[in-house]
């Protein structure tokens, strides 16, 4: 799909992949709805994009809320007339051995990557479907085809949310919306500051971790080409090649380099 004149919903857009993505699609001619807790970021950052032009909007909301999305949606409609692009971004980490889960961060964990975007979803389906087009684009990770130690709770998120997605495209097939779900690797966010859980992270190896600019060009390209799967780097795809491949091996490897 040519994103330029269509309409583009993002969430987690205040910062990070949102942001980027936020950017690289109204610099390709899209009207961009932001979509993140924060609205001061959401102003900045509209203000940014092209202050009081008409294709962008802000929409302050917390995706774990099921109301929210419905209100956006309408909102988006209301504002642009079509919800062509729906870009499931929003998200956060736990960091915890299995054992050592807190109950109500693994709940909230689920809320926020799995429940939201199913919520979003859901509102903005019959719009797509009246349309007889659109994309759904969920942010996984590639943590969501191989788990890594210490991140269960949040690797579960992503793995669901990859099967939601796949489960999702044959449910739409013949609508004319397609499930293009994007699997990046480490990127230079603040996604570590703000993680759950009771174990700090270790730090990425210098040169492993991309530019949020550089997962926002591989949405972008995934969308222009209705992509099934995206992984941003070389590197992400042979991780998960290994993972899936020789798993006893991965098993083995992980937990002395994560």
């Amino acid at each position: 799909m040519n994103p330029e004149n269509k309409t583009v919903i993002i969430t987690g857009a205040s910062s990070g992949i949102g942001e980027a993505a936020a950017r690289r699609f109204y610099e390709s001619g899209s009207r961009v709805a932001l979509v993140a807790r924060s609205a001061d970021r959401l102003h900045a950052l509209a203000m940014e994009m092209g202050g009081s032009t008409d294709r962008v909007l802000v929409a302050p909301a917390d995706i774990s809320e099921k109301g929210a999305a419905q209100r956006l949606v309408e909102q988006t409609l209301q504002r642009f007339g079509s919800v062509d692009i729906l870009i499931n971004n929003a998200g956060r980490g736990l960091f915890a051995a299995v054992g050592a889960i807190d109950e109500a961060d693994l709940h909230h964990l689920f809320e926020v990557n799995l429940f939201g975007p199913l919520y979003l979803i859901q509102a903005a389906l019959p719009v797509m479907k009246k349309q007889g087009a659109g994309i759904i684009v969920n942010v996984s990770s590639i943590v969501g085809q191989v788990a890594t130690p210490m991140s269960g709770g949040y690797c579960a998120t992503k793995f669901a949310l990859g099967a939601l997605s796949d489960s999702l495209r044959m449910d739409l097939r013949g609508s004319g919306v397609k499930v293009v779900t994007v699997y990046p690797g480490a990127t230079n966010t603040a996604f570590v500051a703000n993680v759950l859980g009771t174990t700090p992270p270790r730090e990425t190896p210098r040169g492993f971790a991309v530019q949020p600019e550089r997962v926002a060009q591989a949405i972008l390209r995934g969308v222009q080409r209705e992509s099934r799967d995206v992984h941003v780097t070389l590197m992400d795809r042979l991780f998960v090649a290994v993972g899936r491949t020789v798993p006893r091996f991965t098993d083995w490897l992980l937990p002395r380099v994560w």
